[in-house]
């Protein structure tokens, strides 16, 4: 990539760094990161995953199995239902949707063959040599 690109990219990126999207998600992530309610729900989501991992490992036959598999759901629930980890979530997919939105339109800019990578991960936008 030449120093020009690099440039650009470099503006680009600041740009988005200034944009309330970002800053939302930023102030999302250090409230999480920061709260004295979420890292506790997080060690023990990651406890409990750990704990049904090595049960896992021998099937459902395992003895404390569903012990393991309910305790590791509890343990998701509690996380997930978290404001603080909701609101993290949310500005992470607002914020990933702005650089998918950003990603599409800089490859049809560029041609409108170029395939993009979607949220599924299935290629979205260009058309290849096979479908035209």
């Amino acid at each position: 990539m030449n120093q020009k690109l690099l440039e650009i990219t470099s503006d680009v990126v600041e740009a988005l760094k200034r944009d309330d999207v970002y800053k939302t998600y930023e102030k999302a992530r250090m409230t999480m990161e920061t709260s004295g309610v979420v890292k506790p729900l997080l060690e023990a989501f990651l406890e409990a995953k750990e704990a049904y991992e090595s049960v896992q490992k021998r099937g459902k036959h395992h003895p404390d199995f569903s012990v393991r598999a309910k305790a590791l759901q509890q343990a998701r629930i509690a996380l997930y239902d978290c404001p603080e980890v909701i609101a993290f979530i949310n500005a992470e997919k607002t914020l990933q949707s702005t650089l998918e939105k950003l990603t599409s339109r800089l490859a049809e800019a560029v041609s409108s063959r170029v395939p993009v990578k979607t949220k599924a991960g299935a290629l979205g936008g260009g058309a290849t040599c096979l479908n035209g």
